[in-house]
This record gives C-alpha cells, sequence and structure tokens, in this order.
C-alpha cells in the first residue's frame, strides 16, 4: 500500500515480521513483548498494566524507561520503548534477570555503608584525641591556677609547647611570680607592723606603771 506517496507493508504483514524477528532473538532468561494499540502481537505477556506510569515515562521521553521489580525472590530489568515501523506506532518491552548483579550491587553498598562507618568511627575517634591533645595545655593551665587560687604561689607552668602556649604559660608564670611578690610584701609589712605594736605597748607599759605607782603614792600620803 502507498502512504504519502510511499510503499508501505500492509500492518498485518509488518506485525508478522515483527513476531518472526521477536521469535528468533535469543531468549535465555530474558524475554521480550510487542504490542500495537495495547494488544500484544509477539513475544511474551508482561505484567505491566498499559496506564502505569512506567509507560507513561517512556511515552513522555521518546525512547525508553527502565524499572527494577521483584518477582517471586528474582529481581528483573524491564525497558520499554515505543517504536515506528511502517508508519504504524508499536511499544516494545523487554525483561532481562538482574538477580545476581542486584545482589552483588547491595552487597557491595552494605560494604561501601559499614566501610563509612568504620571510616567514620576512625576519623571520630582521631579527632577526640586531637582535641584533647590539643586542650591538654589548657588543662595544665586551669589546674594550676586552681593551685594559685588556693594560695600555692609557687607553681610556675613549664615553658614549653606551641608558641601561643609558651606565651600564655609565660604570662601566667609573671603574673604568678608578681602575686607572690606582692604577698611577701604585705606580709612582711603586716609583721612589720605588728613588730612596732608590740614594741610601742612595750614601751608604754614602764611608764605607765611608774605613773600609775606614783599616784598610788600620793593618794597614801594624803
Amino acid at each position: 500500500r502507498a502512504v504519502s506517496g510511499k510503499l508501505r507493508l500492509p500492518t498485518q504483514e509488518a506485525q508478522s515480521l515483527i513476531a518472526q524477528t521477536v521469535d528468533s532473538l535469543p531468549t535465555e532468561d530474558a524475554a521480550a513483548g510487542v504490542y500495537f494499540e495495547n494488544t500484544r502481537i509477539a513475544g511474551e505477556e508482561m505484567p505491566i498494566s498499559s496506564e502505569s506510569t512506567f509507560l507513561t515515562h517512556a511515552a513522555q521521553a521518546g525512547q525508553c524507561a527502565v524499572e527494577v521489580r521483584s518477582d517471586g525472590g528474582e529481581d528483573w530489568i524491564y525497558v520499554a520503548s515505543y517504536l515506528t515501523v511502517e508508519g504504524s506506532d508499536y511499544l516494545l518491552i523487554t525483561r532481562s534477570p538482574v538477580t545476581d548483579l542486584y545482589s552483588q550491587y547491595k552487597t557491595q553498598l552494605w560494604f561501601v555503608r559499614a566501610a563509612g562507618l568504620v571510616a567514620a568511627a576512625l576519623v571520630g575517634l582521631a579527632l577526640y584525641f586531637a582535641v584533647r591533645s590539643l586542650l591538654r595545655p589548657l588543662d595544665r593551665v586551669n589546674d594550676a591556677l586552681c593551685e594559685i587560687a588556693d594560695g600555692d604561689y609557687s607553681v610556675r607552668l613549664p615553658d614549653n609547647g606551641g608558641v601561643e602556649f609558651r606565651q600564655l604559660a609565660g604570662n601566667v608564670n609573671e603574673m604568678v611570680q608578681s602575686v607572690e611578690e606582692n604577698v611577701d610584701r604585705l606580709s612582711r609589712i603586716a609583721e612589720s607592723r605588728k613588730r612596732f605594736s608590740d614594741s610601742l605597748a612595750h614601751e608604754m607599759k614602764t611608764p605607765l606603771t611608774s605613773v600609775m605607782g606614783l599616784a598610788d603614792v600620793m593618794r597614801i600620803s594624803k
């Protein structure tokens, strides 16, 4: 028959050729089905509804759509595509087993997740010890300041570690040295004043005794 000035096979002959082609394909575990106006004309019946979103995506894409399904413990990959043969549109759906491939994928995915968790745990431990190492000098500073607050001014921080810690240790040591000197000076001043008070009391005690004794004599003589 002629369509738009071109010779084309009748629909039945075209469908017959398509059926022969599909039937001659090596199947093994794979299968194929060809549909014309929602009617299978060749191959196997596929468990896919004509209203499936899977087929809708295939029609919208204009090429093909892919979907993985599980059936009876087996995993299958379905590929649907629309073809135009001799002016008519046909739907071709193929099915291939991917159970082994999917099992490998799941195994690898589990391994990647497990490796990720182990790596995250190792990184977390490394960060923990790194942070503890960085905070250890600050712990020493905190312990030293607590001892200083309790009155032990002989505490000195070691002048080692990073540049920042050496500067901090030097400033803390200078502060403690200054506080210790001021405390010693105040202690000496307090001791000096105590000795002065004791001396003054002693010096004043003798004249007062004499005056009191003289007063008693004068009172008796009267």
